[in-house]
């Protein structure tokens, strides 16, 4: 293998990863070809800051390991990226992950301001007391667990203190072994955290639980009695997930998809 196959090989993994298929990255890459900002010489200078990064393959412009977009795609990327509407803090971060063209933080942002499902459900400022975790600096090392309704059904939260990564499980009831048994699938698929925490509900509180701890060798620790939803983390991940299932409902989006951007 030469050097310059060598110096290929990122560009492929790039393409691979990216949130888009294959047809719409063939469409982008065709109207890469047409796109005069991106092809015309007196419209380069809005990429001459950007030079050096960037990286053509297959007829897709690539900045590091995002995606360059044309302007006549860009308010279809933009739709995508606010999908979750997770909000103005959020969405941009998804934005550096995946996708480029100058100017694109204020585009998301404005967008965002501009959506009123984003707009329409900020979340309400916490009010109780916190409690403070330590979080490890390994995946699934420490989670935390909650159950919700939504909005006639009961829902199993796992979440990752380290990631932030959710797992959305339906419950079929809320029986102690039911929830236990739920938590076996993810733990099998995902792995046995050292620790799991969870409020004092008596699912977590039983005898069961306390044992499917000891045969799976992990440590469960409990929320304060006093308040039962200190513990801001799983909190505030629920009211993440809730947002994401109402929006998607909203704005007629798959939740399934939602969930994964």
């Amino acid at each position: 293998m030469d050097a310059k196959q060598m110096d290929l090989i990122p560009v492929y993994q790039i393409t691979s990863a990216l949130p888009a298929t294959d047809n719409r990255l063939e469409r982008t890459g065709i109207v890469t070809t047409a796109d005069p900002a991106l092809q015309l010489p007196e419209q380069v200078q809005h990429y001459w800051n950007y030079r050096e990064a960037l990286a053509i393959d297959d007829g897709l412009i690539f900045k590091a390991h995002r995606l360059v977009i044309p302007n006549s795609q860009r308010a279809e990327y933009l739709k995508d990226l606010n999908a979750g509407h997770l909000g103005e803090e959020k969405t941009p971060l998804r934005a550096r992950e995946t996708v480029f063209w100058p100017g694109i933080s204020d585009d998301v942002r404005n967008a965002v301001k501009a959506c009123v499902v984003c707009q329409g459900d900020k979340p309400a400022q916490q009010k109780e007391p916190l409690l403070l975790h330590d979080v490890s600096s390994l995946l699934w090392f420490k989670v935390a667990v909650d159950i919700f309704d939504y909005p006639s059904h009961h829902y199993l939260l796992v979440a990752d203190y380290f990631s932030k990564f959710p797992v959305l499980k339906k419950l079929v009831n809320l029986t102690a072994s039911h929830v236990i048994s739920v938590l076996k699938t993810i733990f099998a698929e995902y792995g046995i955290p050292v620790t799991m925490f969870t409020d004092q509900g008596t699912q977590f509180m039983s005898e069961e639980c306390k044992e499917f701890a000891r045969r799976y060798r992990f440590q469960l620790e409990h929320s304060s009695p006093r308040y039962p939803q200190s513990n801001g983390f799983i909190e505030a991940m629920v009211k993440v997930v809730k947002n994401i299932m109402e929006k998607a409902e909203d704005s007629d989006f798959d939740p399934h998809l939602a969930m994964l951007i």
